[in-house]
């Protein structure tokens, strides 16, 4: 499955160093997949890095697709929320899966809970997270984005923490 159109993409950035990019695609009507890429801790103190897992992915993509619309959320009521995201995570099989990147099979872990899906995998020295609807997950194909790809879409960047 193509993992259809670009929407928006943002670059997150350690102590001013390039950390993870993160492309939003919007494959159907009202489905997102967003794609993670993170690289290499190569260089990067490991107190200065992000945690990066299926949970924190989850939950990311859950706070985008399903925002509050009514009024802020309580502390309690994102506490409960987060819970019960990584309770699910924490309970699931992770599975053997295989996404295509550039032609290339990559393998890697598929978390499927709370009618989403996350994959992990390992591509060079990098780590990728995939997250969506289980069937757009299906038969996932992705390559490498091109400054073309995203030249006509407003990055996004997070500051260091």
């Amino acid at each position: 499955m193509n993992s259809g159109p670009i929407t928006s993409w943002q670059a997150d950035n350690i102590n001013g160093n390039p950390w993870a990019l993160e492309v939003v695609y919007q494959p159907h009507d009202h489905d997102r997949l967003v794609v993670r890429t993170i690289r290499s801790r190569q260089g990067i103190p490991l107190r200065a890095t992000y945690v990066e897992n299926h949970a924190i992915q989850l939950l990311n993509f859950l706070d985008r697709v399903n925002p509050v619309v009514v009024g802020a959320p309580t502390k309690e009521a994102e506490q409960t929320h987060s819970a019960r995201v990584r309770d699910a995570i924490e309970r699931a099989t992770p599975l053997p899966t295989t996404v295509v990147i550039d032609g290339v099979p990559e393998r890697g872990t598929r978390v499927d809970v709370l009618d989403w899906s996350v994959v992990e995998l390992a591509w060079g020295d990098q780590a990728v997270f995939v997250t969506g609807r289980p069937e757009t997950l299906d038969g996932l194909t992705l390559r490498s984005a091109t400054p073309a790809d995203l030249a006509h879409l407003t990055p996004h960047t997070r500051p260091s923490p």
